[in-house]
């Protein structure tokens, strides 16, 4: 939503498991609010793909460190106003899904993935890793973070 605001102030979005969602769509109404605020969900509720990685260890420092999020983050909907935003070049970095799987969802123009069948410039790699690549794989997601955003012979750099 920051870079449909100003987009302007972006030189390139980079998206880490996840990806901007449609218009009028959210982050997930379905997850349960507890006093205004929605606390990290039980591990039973994960897909086996969003914890693969995720050693007893690796979830009791992610259950310490969790800070619950006010409500409106994950149900509040996506509306967009500026169509600069898909000027913006893009790396979605997806952990759950194969790199593949997802470039052929997002060339058949799934509706989910309007934002990024939008997107002029999309590159979309893959790590395999759960949800968390930044506690379980962090060099490796950092590397691809640093590819990402590496200045390219247009840049002009």
């Amino acid at each position: 939503m920051a870079a449909d605001r100003r987009p302007g102030r972006v030189r390139h979005l980079v998206y880490v498991d996840t990806f901007p969602g449609p218009e009028g769509g959210c982050v997930n109404d379905e997850l349960p609010v507890v006093d205004g605020q929605v606390p990290l969900p039980p591990w039973d509720v994960w897909e086996p793909a969003t914890v693969r990685d995720m050693t007893p260890e690796v979830r009791a420092d992610l259950e310490r460190r969790a800070g619950a999020e006010p409500a409106r983050v994950a149900s509040d909907r996506f509306h967009y106003t500026d169509p600069a935003r898909h000027r913006i070049p893009a790396t979605v970095i997806t952990c759950e899904i194969a790199a593949d799987e997802l470039a052929g969802m997002v060339a058949d123009h799934q509706a989910w993935a309007a934002e990024l069948v939008a997107t002029e410039e999309l590159e979309i790699v893959g790590l395999h890793a759960g949800h968390w690549p930044m506690l379980t794989v962090p060099r490796e997601l950092g590397a691809l973070m640093v590819q990402a955003l590496a200045p390219r012979p247009t840049d002009g750099v």
